[in-house]
This record gives structure tokens, C-alpha cells and sequence, in this order.
């Protein structure tokens, strides 16, 4: 257990370290790619206005998460003329028993 935990902490030390040099190379020297920039600079856009974040979020909820729960509620439509209001153990055939024994895990008898 101790071996594994210091190479957990290994692992984890060694990408802080990346992580570090990373940004320290993003912030302050040249990106190693022009797509850091961007998304350095959208960043700082959006912090500087929150509101075009959020309207950028309404238009990606507008676009995909009502499309879809609307096709989400058109299957349940689809299904409700098929669904009965008599649920329950008494639906089954000659009122079969059922018994849970099969599911449960244990040695006692009852």
C-alpha cells in the first residue's frame, strides 16, 4: 500500500510540475501553439464580460439540450397510449407469488 501511495504522489507531484510549466509558459513567454492563444484570450474576454458567456450559453441550451428533451417527451407520448394505471404484484397472472428468496444473500433460515 505504500508503494502505491508514493507513486500516486509521484505521479501527482510530476504533473503539477507540468502543469506549472505549462501556464508559466502560456502567461508569461510564447505558447507552443496558437490555439493556447486564443482560448488565452477568449478567457480573459469572457471574464472581462460575463454577459457574452452567458448569452453563449443560452444559444448552446437553445440549440441542444431543448432539442433534445423535447424528443425525450415526444418517446414518452409515444409510449403513454400503451401504459395502464393497474400496476402492481395483483397484475400478475393467477395472482402468482413471488418470492424474493432467489435475490437474497444470506445464510439464515427463516
Amino acid at each position: 500500500m505504500k508503494v502505491f501511495l508514493k507513486t500516486l504522489l509521484a505521479i501527482l507531484v510530476a504533473i503539477v510540475i507540468a502543469g506549472a510549466i505549462f501556464l508559466t509558459n502560456l502567461i508569461w513567454f510564447r505558447p507552443w501553439s496558437l490555439n493556447l492563444v486564443y482560448e488565452k484570450t477568449f478567457v480573459e474576454v469572457i471574464f472581462n464580460e460575463p454577459e457574452l458567456l452567458i448569452s453563449l450559453g443560452l444559444v448552446a441550451i437553445n440549440n441542444a439540450v431543448y432539442p433534445s428533451y423535447q424528443k425525450l417527451i415526444d418517446s414518452f407520448k409515444g409510449v403513454l397510449p400503451k401504459t395502464t394505471t393497474d400496476d402492481g404484484v395483483w397484475t400478475l397472472p393467477d395472482g402468482t407469488p413471488i418470492t424474493l428468496m432467489p435475490f437474497v444473500k444470506t445464510q439464515q433460515q427463516p
